[in-house]
Formats: C-alpha cells, sequence, structure tokens
C-alpha cells in the first residue's frame, strides 16, 4: 500500500495531538496523586473517601481519553501509558 506525503504527513500530526494529550492528562494524573498523598496524612475519613472517588473519576476520565485519542484515522490503535515512581 502507498500513501501520500500529505497523508503521511496529516497521520504523524494526528498522533502527535493524541501524544500531547495523553501526556497532559498523565501529568495532571501524576498532580492530583501527588497532591492526595501529600493531604492524605491528615484527612478525615469523609474527606479520604471524597479525594478518593476524586481520583477514581480522574482515572475514569483518563481511561475515556485514551480511548478517544488513541485511534489514528482509525487505522492503528495506540497508547501511551506514563508510569511514575513515588
Amino acid at each position: 500500500m502507498f500513501y501520500f506525503a500529505s497523508e503521511i504527513k496529516e497521520e504523524i500530526g494526528k498522533r502527535t495531538n493524541a501524544r500531547s494529550a495523553l501526556l497532559a492528562s498523565a501529568a495532571k494524573t501524576d498532580q492530583a496523586f501527588d497532591n492526595r498523598a501529600h493531604k492524605l496524612p491528615s484527612e478525615n475519613a469523609d474527606e479520604a473517601m471524597k479525594s478518593y472517588a476524586e481520583l477514581a473519576q480522574l482515572n475514569a476520565d483518563s481511561a475515556s481519553n485514551v480511548e478517544t485519542t488513541g485511534s489514528c484515522a482509525g487505522k492503528k490503535s495506540f497508547a501511551i501509558v506514563s508510569a511514575k515512581k513515588l
């Protein structure tokens, strides 16, 4: 199968945009985990459950983001996973 240069450039642009969105999402998640880790020792049970629910929602939103940005022009699916050691 042959591709035109314009198709290749378009595909690269889509993948770059998807990668940027996923990296931004990962950075936001990392920051949320760090914030919770610092606040958790001083939180009461209700606050701890609320902060856990917020992280769970952020995780669900991030997973949804991977599903919607992971497919580039319906050709191949990919996901970028970021892990941070605490």
